[in-house]
């Protein structure tokens, strides 16, 4: 029960050539089972080389789960539900505050692994358009899936995307399931 990310690139890629792109950001991936996407043959499938992808960049404000959205991660809607079990208004806000420095601190934590949300997506945004650059891909897909199981996933359908539509706010609001083709001509999107 984890996220896993899957980089979907043409079957014929060259992936020597990617390597200078991958090692300085410190991204590797590995071969993934090409039955888990059933719809796309001959293309090459890969995971990155962690565990899990947990707490991805990608898709985390569908999810509510962005460190840095102007949000404090607290909803409004939070505080009623905690008022309707019969806190006081002091109790919510020490719990506000606990929750808001836990979050603090777990940023601080992941700034200094190299693994903060905006460093992801910087990430991100350097492996896709570095790939793209060498001339040598039409496109580069990427897709985020959460895996109870062994299952394939489901593709609910392929959207193509622009170098020039490749924003913070692009990677942070993929859906799951979703194959994004990033594509260096803006006419093949």
């Amino acid at each position: 029960m984890c996220h896993f990310i899957y980089v979907i690139l043409p079957k014929a890629t060259p992936l020597h050539l990617l390597r200078p792109i991958l090692e300085p950001l410190g991204t590797k991936l590995r071969p993934a089972p090409p039955d888990r996407f059933g719809p796309l043959p001959g293309d090459a499938f890969f995971a990155t080389d962690r565990y899990c992808d947990c707490g991805t960049v990608l898709g985390c404000r569908l999810r509510g789960h962005c460190e840095h959205d102007a949000s404090t991660g607290t909803l409004p809607e939070d505080a009623e539900r905690l008022r309707r079990k019969g806190w006081t208004e002091a109790r919510i806000a020490r719990w506000i505050e606990e929750k808001n420095r836990g979050a603090e601190n777990r940023t601080r934590h992941l700034e200094a692994l190299g693994e903060s949300q905006p460093q992801q997506v910087l990430v991100w945004q350097r492996l896709i358009k570095g790939a793209l650059l060498t001339g040598t891909l039409p496109w580069f897909g990427l897709v985020y899936h959460w895996h109870v199981g062994e299952e394939p996933v489901a593709l609910s359908r392929i959207e193509p995307v622009s170098l020039d539509q490749l924003t913070d706010d692009h990677l942070m609001t993929m859906e799951e399931n979703v194959l994004y083709q990033f594509c260096a001509d803006s006419r093949q999107a």
